[in-house]
């Protein structure tokens, strides 16, 4: 489905809310009052940029955590598809990169059963509009082989990497993925085990290195 088509199965009227989509309350006409931005603020992680241990990630990069109002507005945009919402995750996230250098940026993919239910892939919007704001190219790199339960049902780490295992594979030839510096793009990271395992093709295909950008990491 192309990025139109996502755009336009989006109903008009969640486009531009005329109230707070996060507390229902008066927002002169913007998508989230200032009160619920506040508390987003409040939210912000002491260091934007960290190494995860045992991941083949070089970083990952998160403005929140996820709670409150964070959880809110993914929750918004990735089930009811308002992208208001998707847009301010993306604006958020982009600022964290701070000029970090990358070759290209590519989604973390959702199997194609999930994307037709949905309507629309929401990590696919995010890098699309990470790589407006930020100038840096977008390539869909990779494709989900099958499907899996969500990860947000599974609550045992162990298992949820089980989950995810062998889920990635590439999306296009290894000399365009060799000696890059890549960025992935999720929503949400609690484990890091989604993101690991799509690194993991990148990374056995000669990536420079791979790093990841979410809005916020739970946990």
């Amino acid at each position: 489905m192309s990025l139109m088509e996502q755009l336009i199965r989006i109903p008009l009227s969640v486009l531009t809310p005329p109230v707070c989509q996060v507390c229902g309350g008066r927002s002169g006409g913007k998508p989230v009052c200032d009160s619920c931005l506040e508390k987003l603020e409040g939210l912000r992680l002491p260091v934007s940029g960290f190494e995860p241990i045992n991941s083949v990630l070089e970083a990952i990069y998160a403005p929140y955590r996820f709670d409150s109002v964070a959880a809110d507005i993914v929750h918004l945009f990735k089930y009811s598809g308002l992208k208001s919402m998707g847009k301010l995750m993306a604006r958020k996230m982009s600022e964290v990169l701070d000029g970090e250098r990358f070759d290209c940026i590519a989604e973390v993919p959702l199997f194609a059963a999930r994307r037709r239910e949905r309507g629309f892939s929401q990590t696919l919007l995010l890098a699309i509009w990470i790589s407006e704001l930020s100038g840096i190219k977008h390539r869909r790199l990779l494709v989900r082989t099958r499907y899996t339960p969500p990860q947000a049902r599974i609550k045992d780490h162990s298992r949820r990497f089980a989950n995810v295992k062998n889920a990635f594979a590439l999306n296009v030839s290894p000399n365009e993925v060799e000696n890059r510096r890549i960025l992935l793009v999720d929503d949400v990271s609690t484990t890091g085990a989604t993101l690991n395992e799509a690194a993991m093709p990148l990374v056995e295909a000669g990536a420079a290195s791979v790093s990841a950008v979410v809005f916020a990491v739970a946990g």
